[in-house]
């Protein structure tokens, strides 16, 4: 593979698995490490081959809880300063599923040699249905009860941008490298409704929009410790908006760990570990991590679970940049 891009986004952190009255997902999931699964723009942004499955769980102690899984490639045109990237996402909550299948297309432009913005486009299609095994049987007029499939075709459209800066200070050999990264997307561009088959219930989807700043600060100038700080949000129609604030800290380009906190009154933890260049130049990382609700009006299972597992094709380590 030719010589690597200079930044890539690593480290997604992030919020909380909201499903809005609009049945429309955000797939916000604390500590992802692929933020491709909520804008097209970062699919291989720096030309590295990548794999990555993630999953899941709210309240992991709690019968039913919501669940999600995204796994993707991403497969980069180096010398055409592009991308293209398949994906598939499946999210289960009580009765309700969904399972999606799709790609996107990324264009990266250099802007100079410490800058650079990129802009994607993606679509999937998607298969959604309401199981009725738990419902409760005595509402007779339930359509849901009296269909025998409830089930509904859809499709998402989605769009994003990327940028990416570089800030150097110090001279020479002493010269420390800091590191901003700015992104926003929206998925469902075209909001639409969806009849279950069979049953007049309709599944409303409203636009989702979605934004990142992260800032990587360098002490030293090959520091064994980088510290980074992360900001996302999430909003959509007639819901509120979301935050999240994650602090993450790198350890020798090995062991990582995550600290932060979101508007729905969640504590998220993660650690990672690295497996670098366990095949010549094949990298593997493995995250964990938990959100636990601290709401005192919480009642039941407060603990969440996460885990992400993200491969790459990556010689000189590029990966762990923003």
């Amino acid at each position: 593979m030719s010589e690597m891009k200079k930044m890539f986004l690593i480290l997604c952190l992030l919020a909380f698995w909201q499903l809005s009255s609009a049945q429309q997902k955000s797939l916000l999931t604390p500590l992802y490490e692929d933020y491709s699964a909520w804008n097209p723009a970062a699919f291989s942004p720096n030309g590295l081959f990548n794999g990555g499955i993630n999953y899941y769980k709210i309240n992991s102690g709690l019968e039913n809880a919501p669940t999600a899984m995204y796994a993707s490639f991403h497969f980069p045109f180096v010398f055409q300063n592009m991308a293209v990237g398949g994906f598939i996402d499946k999210i289960q909550y009580a009765q309700f599923s969904e399972t999606s299948i799709g790609g996107a297309f990324r264009y990266k432009m250099q802007l100079r040699s410490y800058n650079s913005v990129s802009g994607g486009l993606g679509g999937s299609l998607g298969y959604a249905r309401f199981g009725k095994n738990n419902f409760d049987p005595r509402d007779v007029s339930d359509k849901l009860l009296q269909s025998d499939d409830n089930t509904s075709f859809t499709y998402n459209i989605s769009a994003g941008a990327l940028y990416k800066h570089k800030f150097s200070s110090g001279f020479a050999s002493e010269e420390k490298v800091h590191q901003f990264l700015g992104g926003f997307s929206a998925k469902q561009i075209i909001p639409k409704s969806d009849f279950i088959h069979g049953s007049n219930y309709k599944i409303r989807r409203h636009t989702h929009f979605y934004l990142l700043l992260a800032y990587a600060y360098a002490f030293t100038p090959n520091p064994d410790i980088i510290p980074s700080v992360y900001m996302t949000s999430s909003f959509t129609y007639d819901q509120p908006i979301h935050l999240a604030l994650v602090f993450n800290a790198n350890f020798y380009r090995t062991f990582e760990a995550d600290f932060g906190f979101d508007t729905t009154g969640k504590l998220l933890l993660g650690a990672g570990v690295a497996l670098n260049h366990i095949a010549e130049d094949d990298n593997v990382k493995i995250k964990l991590g938990t959100s636990y609700d601290m709401r005192s009006y919480t009642t039941g299972a407060r603990a969440g679970f996460t885990l992400s597992m993200f491969y790459t094709y990556d010689y000189d380590l590029t990966s762990y940049e923003l």
